[in-house]
């Protein structure tokens, strides 16, 4: 659990978001088992660009990689987390 929380809150990246060093890395992120299920936006979500959801009883960061525009009050479902950023689909698409 250590190791997780340091890998989320104490690492610096420089690349943008949607750009990856480490595939490995960013499927160990993506899969964590403890981050899934439905969340509702909340703030407009643009294509590889970060909106806001309620997820959780809390506000996240999220960030959706396919080519849509999700809009404020859709329900996506939560398929993983890269950094404090969760990564989300739309749900018709899951």
């Amino acid at each position: 659990m250590w190791n997780w929380a340091k890998q989320c809150f104490f690492s610096a990246s420089t690349q943008p978001l949607g750009v990856h060093s480490s595939p490995s890395r960013h499927r160990k992120n993506r899969n964590h088992r403890h981050f899934c299920g439905p969340a509702i936006v909340e703030e407009m979500i643009h294509p590889h660009c970060r909106g806001r959801v309620r997820y959780r009883a809390g506000w996240w960061f999220a960030l959706c990689e396919q080519e849509t525009i999700i809009s404020p009050g859709e329900v996506v479902e939560v398929v993983g987390i890269q950094n404090i950023t969760l990564l989300v689909k739309p749900r018709s698409h899951v």
